[in-house]
């Protein structure tokens, strides 16, 4: 097989521990200055792809997932939010992508169940809209297939413009231009303009649909 060669180690800008291996004069891997002593890593050693992936997994794969499952045991990330979390560690894009797909094999990391939880906690907790929702998800890196089939209770999103606009109702009546206030807040809270003009018409009985536009 291939015979590759190291030809660099270069020490990382952000990190005062951590070096960047260059393999046949592109960057393969990084390592902590402990494991270039441990597996005696010298510029012009040479190694099979075997051996090489083997050197890899114990300086830089292995703990990539060992943190990766520390910060998945504190909350939850989407595969997006945790490849930039592990980018941010430094760690290459060979790493990352295995760890990725171990955690997904294990159903660590699931993006539609994440999206289900994010859309179940904005409905309940935050009251937001389905606008905001699906803004989040894409913030979060979730693919445009599971954005489209999401599924919301379109009952209990009515129900919370009603709450939150009855709230914000009674903290403005009086104060003049309320339908144009309620309709700002509930757009900025994500609701779209029919269910905003459904609330808006029951809190405020005679709405004129002109003030709306």
């Amino acid at each position: 097989g291939d015979i590759l060669k190291i030809t660099d180690i270069c020490k990382q800008k952000r990190s005062t521990e951590r070096y960047n291996i260059y393999i046949d004069d592109s960057f393969s891997f990084s390592a902590l200055a402990e494991d270039i002593i441990k597996y005696n890593i010298k510029i012009s050693n040479e190694y099979s792809k075997d051996e090489l992936n083997d050197l890899i997994k114990k300086c830089e794969y292995d703990k990539a997932y060992e943190y990766a499952l520390k910060i998945l045991s504190i909350r939850d990330f989407s595969v997006n939010d945790l490849k930039n979390k592990l980018k941010t560690k430094n760690y290459s894009e060979y790493t990352i992508k295995g760890v990725t797909q171990k955690l997904k094999s294990y159903d660590l990391l699931n993006d539609e169940k994440y999206a289900n939880k994010l859309i179940n906690d904005s409905l309940e907790l935050k009251k937001d809209g389905i606008n905001k929702i699906k803004y989040q998800l894409k913030s979060h890196g979730i693919e445009n297939n599971i954005i489209d089939n999401i599924k919301i209770d379109n009952k209990k999103e009515c129900e919370n413009a009603h709450d939150i606009a009855l709230k914000k109702y009674k903290l403005i009546k009086g104060k003049g231009n309320e339908k144009g206030k309620l309709y700002r807040y509930l757009s900025s809270k994500g609701y779209e303009y029919d269910t905003i003009k459904k609330v808006i018409n029951e809190i405020i009985k005679d709405a004129d649909d002109e003030e709306l536009k």
